[in-house]
């Protein structure tokens, strides 16, 4: 037995202790496709055949996130799967999904571009080996393109600290990369007109205001977006000299475009949409 079959049967365990303490009538946990997630659903019930097992997609899916859209089958499965938007109801083509939104959905203010002084927010996830590969990427590029600014916004999960303590070549940077503080990510979305990315759902959010989004893909056989559907307003790039054409020759243009503007924000509107409270109550009392 591997490290993580140990763990999730560990994990069964300690669940199984759980649930004889509390008796639920119903479960909910995250829905991204994990091995974790059906150790929790076939341990529920096992325990009780009529517990509800709710499953919550909260986050961006990628192009192979294969996994949600397989059916085990012998209690593995959730009885009802809540998605964010109609977007992924469409992805996940399942009769057991329902919309409840998500809190990442907000009061949208378009944002209005400032084409002369470009901001770029940089948004990686919250692992470590991401961090280095987009900081890295807008490093250089800030280096090349010192009239553009670079907010740097971390997951909630990391620092700052400790992002320049595992990379050196972080703690001497150039005046135009700006290390977020915010709590608010709508602060840095605000002072932003483009956002660098790659495996975060964030980028929805930034999107809906009216953010470009760029996926770095750096020539990677595996694809990470979390936006792949999105064609219209979007670009994918591959090194810094690709960055530095898009900045030179295309921003502008692009920028300018109000027609596929639209097509992105409402893209990620109806990917994120706001979070119906009464309706998750309702589903979570429901026999």
């Amino acid at each position: 037995l591997n490290l993580s079959t140990k763990k999730n049967y560990r994990f069964s365990l300690l669940l199984m202790k759980i649930l004889k303490s509390y008796n639920p009538d119903t479960l909910i946990i995250t829905h991204e496709g994990y091995s974790w997630e059906k150790v929790v659903f076939k341990t529920a019930k096992n325990f009780n055949r009529k517990i509800k097992c709710i499953g919550y997609q909260h986050t961006g899916l990628t192009r192979y996130q294969t996994l949600l859209n397989e059916k085990l089958g012998q209690g593995f499965d959730p009885d009802l799967i809540w998605v964010t938007g109609k977007k992924v109801k469409n992805l996940l083509k399942k009769k057991n999904t329902v919309i409840i939104g998500s809190n990442k959905a907000n009061n949208y203010k378009i944002v209005k571009h400032r084409l002369n002084k470009l901001n770029c927010l940089v948004i990686p996830e919250g692992i470590m080996p991401e961090c280095k590969k987009i900081f890295n990427f807008s490093l250089k590029c800030a280096k090349l393109l010192p009239n553009i600014n670079f907010i740097w916004r971390l997951h909630p999960m990391l620092n700052f600290k400790k992002i320049v303590n595992d990379f050196p070549n972080f703690k001497q940077l150039p005046k135009n990369i700006i290390l977020s503080k915010n709590r608010d990510i709508y602060k840095d979305i605000y002072k932003s007109d483009i956002c660098l990315y790659r495996g975060t759902s964030t980028v929805y959010q930034a999107i809906s205001y009216g953010i470009f989004p760029i996926y770095l893909s750096l020539n990677e056989r595996i694809d990470i977006d979390t936006s792949y559907n999105l064609k219209e307003w979007k670009m994918r790039l591959n090194n810094v000299d690709e960055f530095r054409n898009f900045i030179n020759f295309k921003s502008h243009k692009i920028l300018s475009s109000k027609k596929n503007r639209k097509i992105g924000i409402n893209y990620s509107r109806n990917y994120f949409e706001k979070f119906k409270f009464n309706r998750a109550i309702n589903l979570m009392v429901k026999k």
